[in-house]
Formats: structure tokens, C-alpha cells, sequence
């Protein structure tokens, strides 16, 4: 009976292993087969990592030999998991722009294949095939930083500028038109509405280092904000407004979620979706749905370009029609801060945002509507 027992025991035993294994096996391919975005650092010094999002309790290095796999992006921080001695890896917060020059860019489809490189500069690391949507994110020395598809996921990488060039800019131009047909406002405000209509028009193919000039800001600021704000500014002077009354409608910003929150707290921020900002720290609750709110020219759109829930980019409402609104953005396409140029969007209304048909990851989070 013991015998019998004990023979009972080891094959419940052995039936527990296999079917351990084969539950963890199962959890492993589902892992595998999900996106991963993988990369190396940009630089080629050792990068900091931290265990908590404010990055200040430091507890490991990520080498420049290291591939990372990135799990989340926001402005400030990156959530990534890196290698450690004997095969293990580890998880941790870094700095974001030790990784990535923007977090979010323009999408356009390859005609035709080219190499890759770890960063500028450096190894080899793959290449972009015909036909790939590669998102540019921004320039380095003679090189651009892309995200491009491969089997499982996507890499950050750098390319050649003038292979981004040849390979992505004729497509850039089928799908971004400089200058689409656009209704001019209907019943504007005074002159306001009409001189933003006219000013963001003229403005297209404009370089960021004037925007940045006129508010101050080095070349290295982001003018997608400084845009919207000059263009308005400049829209009411033309008008005759004083400049007590600009600064009261229009303030100088150069953070989208800071002129969302302020708007906000005036009651003239419609927000489509709720979200937090780490870098500034402003949160903003959902108040309102796209069937509430109906745009307006000169309203600042509040756009998310990397699909996180948070706005990371502002553009200037010119013209509405319909279901369907266009839009003046300041700092997009390939370059830097101070070398991308003005461009202009048409958005298409769905159930539950704004979104570009071109590149349908942007999408407007609410919209400020200034008192013109």
C-alpha cells in the first residue's frame, strides 16, 4: 500500500512539473510575441539609472555596449529594462534624453531600404525596408534618430540624414500637404480670427530659430508652443489689442500642459480624456467629449504624438469645417528645434478625438479656447 502510495505521489508530482512548465512556457512566448522597443544609449558614457520616477535614487549603470528594451517614454523619464551580469536584466528609470532626441515625430512610409547605426557615429544595428513606417525623431551631427518595425517590435536607431533624405522626403511631400485647401474662417472675431488665418498661412515652411528668438528661448526649445503664442499675439496686436490685454488672453508659454492647466482653471480648456504630466507635475481630468465641444480658429490644440495620454504637442486651429478642422504646428518633420519647419494638418473628427489621417497616432487631447 506504501509502495503503491509512494509510486501515486511522484507521478502527481511529475504531472505538477510539466504542467508548471508548461504554464510558464506559454507566459513566455505571449511575452515574446509583444511589441518591445529596443535601442542603445545615444552617447557612449555610462547613463544612470534610477529606481523612481523624480530620478533620484540612483541604483545602477546602463554601459554603451548595453541594448535596452524601452517600456515606457515620457518627457523627462524612461521606464527600461537593461542587462546585468550573468544574464539577468533589470529594471529602472533613466533620463529620456539619454535615449531618445524627441519623443514623438512624423511617420512616413520608405521607398526603399537603408542601413542603420546604433547611434550617430556607431555600429551597425539593421536597416529600414521598403515600404516600413519610420517615425523621424530628430538629428544628431549627420545623422537622423528613427523608429523603425522589425520582428517583434520596433528599434530606435540612426540613420543617415541624407539617406532619411532620399527615402522618406519624397513620401513626406505626397502626404503632408504644404498647402491644402483650406476655407478661410467664417464670422471672426473682429480682425483676430482673420489675421491668425492669415498669419499662419504666410508663415508656412518658416524655421523654429525665429519663434525662438522672438520669445527669448534658446535653440534647443521645443517651439511648437512659442508658435501657437506668436501667432496669436502677433493676430490681436495686428487687431489693435494693447498689450496689457494680450498678456491677459494670450499669455507667453512654451509648455503645452502648462497653458492646458491654466486654461483649465479659467474654464476654457475642453478636455477630452484625463492625464498627468510628470515634467511639470499638472494634471487635467476629462470634462468634456468631442460632440461638446466645437473648435474654433484660433484655439490651441492640445496633441498627443506618442500615443502615452498626455499632450507633447501644441498647434494653432485656422479654419473648421465640419468634421474636419486644419491646423499650423510649428516644429515638426526632420531637423531640430531650431531648423523643423511651420506645417500645416488637416484632423478628422471620430468618437473620441481629433486624429491626423496621415499619421493617426497624433491625436488632439482637448482644445483652450482664448477669450479673442
Amino acid at each position: 500500500m506504501k509502495k503503491f502510495m509512494r509510486e501515486n505521489l511522484k507521478f502527481i508530482c511529475f504531472a505538477l512539473i510539466i504542467f508548471a512548465g508548461s504554464f510558464i512556457a506559454g507566459t513566455n512566448t505571449k511575452k515574446a510575441g509583444a511589441a518591445t522597443r529596443k535601442c542603445y544609449t545615444i552617447n557612449t558614457s555610462n547613463t544612470r539609472v534610477y529606481s523612481n520616477t523624480a530620478l533620484t535614487r540612483g541604483y545602477g549603470w546602463i554601459y554603451a555596449t548595453d541594448e535596452i528594451k524601452v517600456i515606457t517614454v515620457t518627457g523627462k523619464y524612461s521606464k527600461v529594462t537593461y542587462p546585468i551580469a550573468k544574464n539577468r536584466t533589470k529594471t529602472g528609470y533613466i533620463v529620456t534624453n539619454r535615449i531618445l532626441t524627441a519623443t514623438g515625430g512624423s511617420t512616413y512610409k520608405s521607398n526603399g531600404r537603408f542601413n542603420t547605426y546604433r547611434r550617430n557615429g556607431g555600429k551597425y544595428y539593421g536597416y529600414v525596408a521598403k515600404n516600413d513606417n519610420v517615425m523621424i525623431l530628430g538629428t544628431k551631427g549627420n545623422y537622423t534618430q528613427i523608429k523603425y518595425p522589425v520582428s517583434g517590435g520596433y528599434k530606435y536607431a540612426f540613420a543617415l540624414s541624407s539617406d532619411v533624405e532620399n527615402n522618406l522626403k519624397s513620401k513626406q511631400q505626397s502626404t503632408v500637404s504644404q498647402n491644402p485647401q483650406i476655407q478661410q474662417p467664417s464670422a471672426p472675431n473682429g480682425n483676430v480670427q482673420q489675421n491668425i488665418y492669415n498669419l499662419a498661412v504666410t508663415s508656412v515652411g518658416t524655421a523654429g530659430r525665429f519663434y525662438q528668438k522672438w520669445y527669448g528661448a534658446s535653440y534647443l526649445t521645443p517651439y511648437c508652443v512659442i508658435y501657437a503664442d506668436y501667432i496669436a499675439r502677433t493676430a490681436m496686436a495686428n487687431a489693435g489689442y494693447s498689450n496689457s490685454k494680450i498678456n491677459s488672453i494670450v499669455p507667453k508659454y512654451a509648455s503645452t500642459s502648462l497653458w492646458a492647466k491654466d486654461y483649465n482653471a479659467l474654464g476654457r480648456y475642453h478636455s477630452f480624456a484625463s492625464w498627468y504630466n510628470s515634467g511639470t507635475g499638472v494634471s487635467m481630468n476629462k470634462n468634456s467629449t468631442v460632440n461638446d465641444y466645437t473648435p474654433n480658429v484660433g484655439d490651441f490644440a492640445a496633441i498627443d504624438n506618442d500615443e502615452d495620454i498626455t499632450p507633447d504637442h501644441t498647434g494653432i486651429v485656422i479654419a473648421v469645417n465640419g468634421n474636419s478642422l486644419t491646423m499650423a504646428e510649428g516644429n515638426t518633420g526632420i531637423g531640430t528645434n531650431a531648423t523643423r519647419k511651420v506645417k500645416i494638418y488637416t484632423y478628422y473628427k471620430s468618437s473620441s478625438y481629433w486624429y491626423r489621417s496621415d499619421f493617426k497616432r497624433a491625436h488632439i487631447m482637448g482644445f483652450a479656447n482664448p477669450a479673442y
